[in-house]
């Protein structure tokens, strides 16, 4: 599901981070489309406080083409009584 706000201010490029906001000041709405996702450290992090960081999300490409396609499919199936 697309994110709404920011849940960090820092995260904001008017306050200094990578992501740019549109709208209100209050709601800091991402320009973009922004996806959470949940990471998991490979350790605990040595202190407590917020820090900005990169994370590399491997995963196999998609098809947008082949998943319309497959979804086509289903559905005459499923319409069809098969």
């Amino acid at each position: 599901m697309r994110t709404q706000a920011l849940p960090h201010p820092i995260l904001a490029a008017a306050r200094g981070g990578p992501i740019v906001t549109v709208g209100e000041e209050r709601a800091l709405i991402p320009r973009d489309a922004l996806y959470r996702v949940l990471v998991r450290l490979d350790g605990a992090p040595v202190e407590q406080t917020m820090q900005l960081g990169l994370a590399r999300i491997e995963a196999r490409p998609k098809s947008l083409i082949a998943d319309g396609w497959r979804g086509l499919v289903a559905l005459v199936v499923r319409e069809s009584g098969f």
